[in-house]
C-alpha cells in the first residue's frame, strides 16, 4: 500500500483558479478529460450587469465562497474536508451554481435574455479549454471487454509522476477505469495519477512496453507475488518483449490482434 505524498503549496495554487485568459481548445492538443476551471466572460458579465437588480443575497454569498475556495490557497489544506479534496479548482462549481441561481432569481425569461444563453453555450464550446469533441465521444466498450471475467492487468499502466508534472499515462484511464465499468472486474494496478500516492513495485517489469517510462522504470522487476491474483492481461502495444515473462508466469495467449489478450488457464 502506498502512502499519501505531501503536495507543494506552489502546485496547490497552480491547481486552483488562474487569473488568465485560457488558450481556446482549438489551439491545444486533444484533452480526453472534461476538466476546466473556466467560468466564462459571458456568464461573468451577465452576473455583474444583474447586480443592481439583485433581490436575493444567497447566490452572491455562494459565488463569493465558491470563488475563494477555487483559488487553491495552501491554507486550505489544514481545513478538514477541504484538505481531502484532490483538485481545489473543482470547487469553482459553487461559483457557477451561484451565478446561475443569481441569474435565475433576477431574470424573467423574456426573449431579450435568450441571446445570453446562446452566447454562454457558444463560449463554453469554442473558447473554453475543454475539448469540443469530449461530449460526443463514443461510450461503447471495445469487444474484448466482454471476455474479461476476472482480475485484469492492462498494459501499459499508470506512471508515477509527481503533482505538477505532465503525466502521459492519464489518457490510459479510458481502458484502466472506463472499460472497467463494462467488465466489472478489479484491476491489478494501484492507480496513482499525479503522484498523490507513492506506488508499489508491482508489475514494474511491464514498463518495458511503456514508451513514456524512464530507463530506471524499464529496468525494475516487481515481486512475483503481485501476479498471483491476475487472471487476464491485456497488452495495448504491439510489442513482444514481455511475452516470455507472461509465459513464464503461466499465461496463455488468447488473441494476436491489438490489444493482445493473455489468460491464465
Amino acid at each position: 500500500q502506498g502512502h499519501t505524498n505531501p503536495i507543494d503549496s506552489t502546485i496547490l495554487r497552480l491547481m486552483g483558479f488562474q487569473f488568465s485568459i485560457p488558450t481556446p481548445n482549438w489551439w491545444t492538443p486533444a484533452n480526453p478529460f472534461a476538466q476546466s476551471n473556466y467560468i466564462g466572460w459571458t456568464l461573468g458579465i451577465w452576473s455583474v450587469l444583474l447586480i443592481p437588480k439583485a433581490h436575493q443575497r444567497t447566490p452572491l454569498h455562494i459565488i463569493g465562497l465558491g470563488f475563494i475556495l477555487s483559488l487553491g490557497l495552501p491554507w486550505m489544506q489544514s481545513i478538514p474536508i477541504l484538505s481531502a479534496i484532490r483538485f481545489p479548482y473543482r470547487l469553482h462549481l459553487m461559483t457557477l451554481i451561484g451565478m446561475s441561481l443569481w441569474i435565475g432569481c433576477n431574470t424573467h425569461w423574456q426573449s431579450r435574455h435568450h441571446k445570453w444563453l446562446w452566447l454562454i453555450l457558444a463560449e463554453q464550446l469554442f473558447a473554453s479549454p475543454i475539448d469540443i469533441l469530449a461530449p460526443s465521444a463514443s461510450a461503447e466498450y471495445p469487444a474484448y471487454v466482454e471476455r474479461i471475467n476476472g482480475p485484469v492487468l492492462e498494459i501499459p499502466g499508470p506512471l508515477n509522476r509527481s503533482p505538477g508534472k505532465i503525466d502521459p499515462s492519464k489518457p490510459r484511464a479510458k481502458y484502466l477505469l472506463y472499460n472497467q465499468t463494462g467488465h466489472a472486474h478489479p484491476t491489478g494496478w494501484q492507480l496513482s495519477f499525479n503522484g498523490l500516492h507513492a506506488p508499489s513495485d508491482c508489475f514494474s517489469e511491464t514498463r518495458i512496453l511503456d514508451p513514456h517510462a524512464t530507463d530506471l522504470e524499464r529496468s525494475t522487476i516487481g515481486p512475483i507475488e503481485c501476479w498471483e491474483a491476475i487472471q487476464w492481461v491485456v497488452v495495448h502495444n504491439r510489442n513482444t518483449a514481455l511475452n516470455a515473462r507472461l509465459i513464464e508466469l503461466g499465461f496463455v495467449q488468447e488473441t494476436k490482434t491489438i490489444p493482445v489478450l493473455w489468460k491464465r488457464p
